[in-house]
């Protein structure tokens, strides 16, 4: 999730000196059109490649998960002798998986930003509940 923060960081650099830079050269020229079509193909491929990267790396997120309650959690989890003591403890596989999600959704939140977060943190949840 760190490298869609780096690369936000890098687009929003790239764009300003665009607008800096290049844009008073060609504002009056034929190519102008052409320089906004380009820089807008770019940005529309970097953006499918970040989508990309997101999406293996909620497929990884949920992976994980799966790994873990399967190599932790035992059919007898679910067949407590008492009803109270299933409420007061949760079991070896329960507290690795939230733990796990928490550290996740926390850094989603701090490297994505707006609606990003959000969309991503509702895929996330979509996924694991599958």
């Amino acid at each position: 999730f760190d490298v869609v923060s780096q690369t936000n960081t890098i687009i929003h650099l790239v764009d300003k000196l665009f607008t800096d830079s290049l844009v008073p050269l060609v504002v009056s020229t034929p190519k102008h059109a052409n320089c906004l079509n380009s820089k807008k193909h770019e940005l529309e491929k970097i953006e499918a490649k970040l989508d990309q990267g997101l999406d293996r790396s909620l497929a990884a997120a949920n992976g994980w998960i799966k790994t873990i309650l399967a190599s932790e959690q035992k059919k007898t989890d679910f067949n407590p002798v008492d009803s109270d003591s299933m409420a007061s403890s949760s079991t070896t596989a329960c507290i690795k998986a939230v733990r796990w999600v928490g550290v996740t959704a926390e850094k989603i939140r701090e490297c994505l930003d707006g609606r990003n977060v959000e969309w991503v943190l509702q895929e996330l949840g979509i996924r694991l509940h599958r």
